[in-house]
């Protein structure tokens, strides 16, 4: 009994801790995409009430920026963003200097 009741009152606590928890969510572009494709999927996620966004795919776009401009005009920032198919080196927090190497070098750095 008292290990049914330490449950009960861990499962409590954390509907409680759910209930106070504030989740952001993030709009999932690729720079690839066209521009109905762009709105689309922003329409798609509107209901959650995307705070920023992740522009996927920066180095297999020939013009990367439509997808980042397309964020910025629903007043998505830009969180992250990836420049390549491998996760661990080509995963990116946003940044002025980065964005604008990828824009303008079509490669960070």
């Amino acid at each position: 009994e008292a290990d049914v009741a330490t449950q009960q009152r861990r499962r409590a606590e954390c509907c409680a801790a759910g209930a106070r928890a504030r989740l952001a969510s993030l709009v999932v572009q690729p720079a690839t995409a066209s521009a109905s494709a762009l709105e689309a999927t922003a329409a798609a996620a509107a209901p959650l009430e995307p705070v920023g966004a992740v522009v996927t795919k920066f180095d297999e776009a020939g013009v990367p920026m439509p997808a980042h401009e397309h964020a910025a005009s629903r007043g998505h920032g830009l969180a992250f963003f990836t420049n390549g198919s491998e996760l661990g080196p080509h995963f990116h927090r946003a940044s002025a200097d980065r964005i604008a190497d990828v824009a303008l070098l079509g490669r960070i750095g």
